[in-house]
């Protein structure tokens, strides 16, 4: 078997046509995989700078808290903690995962930057993301797991599919049958060097990648991502090999295989999204936009009767002030009641996503491309169950926040110089559960396993066509 390896290498590696669409494609993954970690290095050089940002703004509010001495004026202590609790000191950042690399232009399309905010983020009309062109967020990016995703089966259809078509229709396939007492070692022996031609150099690229992004951190999303690579291309290879034995032409046995590519590429996910759109319809933005309004509309109507109603709640906030109450101590309690109103509504949206993307984790075993486009986005920390963690959390970071900032406003007092230490830190840990990769890389695995045996049981049949 050993020689049988050997001399398939010699003949892989003697063609110049296979040589060069190797070279390419390395050449493709290299440049690919530099280009996202530029791009990773970038997006955690941003998150970092919004750390630095938000700790500016604090420090210069607290220097112009010591330097005025505005507690001494009620008024202008109270628009002073006004002011920076609707600031973007209170911005959350989604942490990005130890595969930011893999899945790029999905976090920026989400919203992975939210400023909390004593105000209403859902109706104060101001952008908590960075601005986008929408045709570009729809199509996306050609990230380095899309790539990895559509090279792949692309190159294992061009050296597998038609191998045992192409050399019987030159003449030469039953002398090669005949130099060895098992023609299928030599067949599977072919198959085995180009899935290490596949598997190798996708594996070595994404993890440089990921290693020179988040540094030696990912070596668990690294041995996942590799595993999952290692089920992806022994998929496409068992499925080349298995067209290969068809009994048709080397043309016939090539546009089946880009036929079953576009179907499990592009037409199966397509019919699975509109499966799970059905089953778990989204909420209509336009009926969103109206119960916004009419929240709006009942705070606004109510705003006297919120006002009275807080400080009867919290009798210990006494004014400061003789005159009545003005902006913006009158709008807090409409915009904590207006937030009470609308939040439940705007949830479901992320419920109802977190629900399709658990209903294409089920079915995602009839795509392989799909499979492995999931596991990159849980890598990544994007994915459905991340990003509805992360909202989960910046609800309750907000409410945190409002609980410090309001009383301060309400009550006239401001902040003193003690307290820009305790102003609340958005935490959410980024860590990989390896909960959910096992369930990732079982997509891959059972019909990976099914094609393998199926041309594992049709070995003794080699020389019958």
């Amino acid at each position: 078997m050993r020689l049988i390896f050997w001399a398939e290498w010699l003949r892989f590696r003697r063609s110049r046509a296979t040589i060069t669409i190797l070279i390419v494609y390395c050449a493709v993954l290299a440049l690919c995989a530099l280009w996202s970690t530029h791009g990773a290095q970038e997006q955690r050089q941003a998150n970092a700078q919004d750390a630095t940002t938000r700790n500016v703004l604090i420090q210069q509010a607290r220097s112009d808290t010591a330097s005025d001495d505005a507690t001494t004026d009620p008024k202008r202590a109270a628009m002073q903690a006004f002011s920076l609790g609707r600031s973007m000191a209170g911005r959350a950042q989604l942490p990005p995962g130890p595969g930011l690399a893999l899945s790029l232009s999905p976090y920026h399309t989400l919203n992975t930057r939210i400023a909390v905010s004593v105000e209403s983020r859902y109706a104060d009309g101001r952008r908590s993301d960075t601005l986008s062109n929408p045709m570009l967020a729809q199509y996306g990016a050609l990230d380095l797991a899309a790539v990895v995703a559509l090279l792949i089966p692309l190159m294992a259809i061009g050296w597998c599919a038609g191998a045992v078509q192409e050399d019987r229709e030159r003449g030469i396939w039953r002398t090669s049958c005949a130099q060895t007492a098992r023609p299928w070692q030599a067949f599977h022996a072919a198959l085995a060097i180009r899935a290490a031609a596949l598997w190798l150099p996708a594996g070595l690229a994404c993890g440089l990648a990921m290693t020179s992004d988040a540094g030696l951190a990912a070596w668990q999303g690294v041995l996942w991502w590799t595993l999952c690579l290692a089920a992806y291309t022994g998929f496409w290879i068992a499925l080349c090999g298995a067209l290969a034995r068809w009994p048709i032409s080397s043309a016939a046995s090539l546009l089946t295989g880009l036929i079953v590519w576009l179907l499990l590429t592009y037409a199966v996910p397509a019919g699975l999204e509109t499966l799970a759109a059905a089953r778990h319809p989204m909420p209509s933005r336009l009926a969103a936009i109206v119960e916004l309004r009419r929240a709006q509309q009942d705070a606004e109507v109510r705003m006297p009767e919120l006002l009275k109603a807080w400080y009867a709640d919290h009798p210990d906030a006494a004014s400061r002030v003789a005159s009545g109450h003005t902006w913006p101590v009158t709008f807090l309690p409409r915009f904590a009641y207006q937030d009470e109103q609308i939040r439940p509504f705007m949830r479901r949206f992320d419920q109802q996503r977190l629900a399709q993307a658990a209903f294409l984790e089920r079915w995602a075993w009839l795509s392989p491309p799909m499979a492995l486009l999931q596991a990159s986005d849980y890598l990544a920390g994007i994915s459905a169950a991340h990003h509805t963690a992360f909202m989960d959390a910046v609800d309750h970071y907000e409410q945190t926040w409002r609980d410090f900032f309001v009383p301060r406003v309400m009550s006239y007092r401001g902040l003193a110089p003690q307290d820009y230490a305790q102003i609340p830190l958005f935490r959410m840990v980024s860590s990989l559960s390896a909960s959910a990769m096992p369930v990732l890389l079982g997509n891959l695995l059972p019909v990976t396993g099914v094609l393998m045996a199926l041309l594992w049981q049709a070995r003794r049949r080699m020389v019958q066509f």
